[in-house]
């Protein structure tokens, strides 16, 4: 018959514990949020003129969408999807953002689309322009 040194195991079993244990509280735990759309994004920050809507909109694809950069195409089916009336002419409103230091032309390159990116200016703007959550 064998014999089973009780102690011995239960030490093994409370030091697979404390391992398992060590691993859960240093690794961070990610909780799946549910994507929010253009529109609730643009509900959540006090724009003003649709100069700060193109850079509004710039952000949420680089942050939301997950884009490095953005192209006028990407801002204008936002306003669509948005349901926002789009600028009369949105490269206008980009060089207004450009002239004020939130919008600069990217490297980023996708066929002959002209691509752009905020500035660590612009991210702060938007930032400073969130509403606060209740």
């Amino acid at each position: 018959m064998v014999e089973i040194d009780y102690k011995e195991k239960i030490l093994e079993l409370e030091s697979r514990i404390d391992a398992i244990e060590k691993k859960f509280e240093s690794e961070p735990t990610s909780v799946k949020t549910k994507k929010i759309s253009v529109r609730e994004f643009l509900d959540s920050v006090n724009s003003k003129t649709q100069t700060d809507i193109v850079v509004f909109i710039g952000y949420y694809i680089e942050n939301y969408e997950n884009m490095s950069s953005f192209s006028i195409k990407e801002l204008l089916d936002c306003f669509r999807n948005a349901k926002e009336k789009k600028p009369a002419n949105v490269n206008s409103r980009i060089n207004d953002n450009i002239k004020k230091g939130f919008v600069m032309a990217s490297d980023d390159k996708e066929g002959s689309l002209k691509r752009f990116e905020l500035t660590n200016k612009g991210v702060k703007y938007v930032e400073a322009n969130l509403r606060e959550e209740s």
